[in-house]
Parts: structure tokens; sequence; C-alpha cells
């Protein structure tokens, strides 16, 4: 099998709320059930608030429900988001090394599938709290896939010294969720995460302090985001995309506005008005880790 866990994954049900800059904007909910077959069910919940800029409130929820064996290795997944994009819908399965995932974006459905590497351990996302609390004390470092609705990434885990009960790891990730600190309670239930980028913390709450939320501002520390005027349709079916973006008195070297996926292709300054074009097209090959297009 793909997991080397010892134990089997914790039945509970758990709220956490996310923080930072001194606003609680967003939770997550987690329950976790034995089923008659033996197998375990994640059932999930998320909502988070945000505000870009100060001028553009969004509200992100996730509902998805995750079936894992007892190792904990993965099954199947079946997601229904509401993204900063709009809906989307995705359902997933297991079989063998492979994952394939059916994805439904803005009513157009598109089909994925990704292999494993067989000499690292599988498990979906939602499992890698399940998965770490359970690795032996003697474990300083582990790799692990991970899946969820956007493919597959890899993730290397090292263990903390710091006196935690239950443990405690710094995991960094190959994709875009970058770096996190997760602190385990003796009874192996992750009890809460530090996230570097951006940056957040997760801490375990009540149900009533999670549902007690404010709109995070993000004003372009950690996320940087511009409207654009028009409708872009099907994301994935765009063979190339030129913007000019526009903005007052932040300059040039302020930004990284080139990658493998972006180019520049004009700028210009006047009076503290910048402007800068940028031409973006699909990797070809697209890379293991790529999350989005």
């Amino acid at each position: 099998g793909f997991g080397t866990a010892s134990a089997n994954p914790v039945v509970r049900d758990v709220w956490r709320a996310y923080t930072g800059d001194n606003v609680r904007y967003g939770y997550e909910h987690v329950r976790v059930e034995q089923q008659p077959d033996g197998t375990y069910r994640y059932a999930t919940e998320s909502r988070i608030l945000v505000d870009l800029f100060g001028a553009q409130r969004q509200e992100m929820t996730e509902r998805g429900v995750y079936i894992v064996s007892s190792t904990p290795e993965p099954i199947s997944m079946n997601i229904e988001a509401n993204q900063l994009s709009g809906p989307v819908r995705t359902r997933g399965r297991v079989e063998g090394h492979t994952l394939t995932l059916t994805t439904n974006r803005a009513d157009e459905e598109r089909q994925s599938s990704f292999t494993f590497d067989e000499s690292t351990p599988a498990i979906f996302t939602v499992s890698l709290n399940d998965w770490l609390a359970t690795l032996p004390r003697s474990t300083a470092e582990a790799s692990v896939q991970l899946i969820d609705e956007e493919g597959l990434q890899t993730a290397t885990a090292k263990r903390l010294e710091r006196g935690e009960p239950g443990g405690s790891w710094d995991v960094t990730f190959s994709g875009i969720r970058g770096r996190g600190t997760f602190l385990f309670d003796a009874d192996g239930i992750l009890r809460e995460m530090n996230a570097v980028a951006p940056e957040a913390h997760l801490a375990r709450c009540t149900a009533e302090e999670a549902k007690d939320l404010e709109y995070r501002t993000l004003e372009g520390r950690y996320l940087l985001t511009f409207p654009v005027d028009r409708d872009i349709g099907a994301i994935h079916r765009l063979k190339s995309l030129t913007v000019t973006l526009t903005w007052r008195d932040i300059p040039f070297d302020q930004f990284e506005l080139e990658d493998a996926r972006q180019r520049l292709v004009a700028t210009s300054e006047e009076d503290g008005a910048y402007s800068a074009t940028v031409r973006i097209v699909p990797l070809d090959p697209v890379p293991d880790d790529a999350t989005f297009p």
C-alpha cells in the first residue's frame, strides 16, 4: 500500500478557525467516522471571508467527502466549492497508482489523471494530519504525495523538537501552499497550524467561535489580484492571455511580474502611475506540480 501509518484515523468532530491580521476570517470543520465496511469517511466544510484591497469582498466555501482505508490509503473524493472564479465540482477516484479527476467548472467538464510514484506514500491532503500523527517517534523526516482537487503535489515533513505532547512537524509543500508548522495534541489530533504564505493561523475552537467571522483585508502583501474588464470564460481552454495592469505609487522592483508562465511585454511610468503588459501562456509540457493554468 501507499501508507505507512500504524494506526487508524482518529474518529472525531473538530472545528478550527483561521486568524490573520487580528481577524478570525474563516473556519474548517472536519468529521471523521468509520463506516461499516471498515473504511473511513472524512466530511469537511470550510468558509473563508477575504476583502481584496478593501474593495472586493469575497466568500469562498467548500464541502468535501473523502473515503480512505484504515492505513489511510485514498479511495475516492467528492468536492463542491465556490471559489473566487465561481462554482467548481470535483470527483476523484484512486485505482492502483492512478488518480482520475473529473472537474466541472463553468458548466464545462474536464477529466485528468495523475500517476503516483510507487516509492512514496500517497494520501489525501485532508488525511495528512492523521498520517503525521502516527509516524514513529524515531522518524526525523518523511516525504509524502498529497492528493486533492488540484491533483498531486509532494510534501516533506521534518520533525520539530518543541516539547509538544503529540509532536510537531514543519511541512514544506511543492505547490502553492508554501510551508506550514503542524502542532498536535497528545491524542494525535491537529491542534493548530501556522502557515507562511499567505500568513495564517489555524487553531482548534468551538463551533460558535468558528462561525463568528469577519472579512480579512488582503492588501497585496501576500496576494496580488487585479480585476479584469471582460469575461475570459473557461480558463483551461485559453491558448494565451495578454493583460495590461495599472497601479500607482509602487515601483516595478516591488513586483515579480515574470515566471515560467508569464512574460513582461512592456512597461511605462509617469507621475507615479505605473503600467505593465504581460503575456501569459500555458507551459508545455505542464510540470507535475503545476496547479493553476
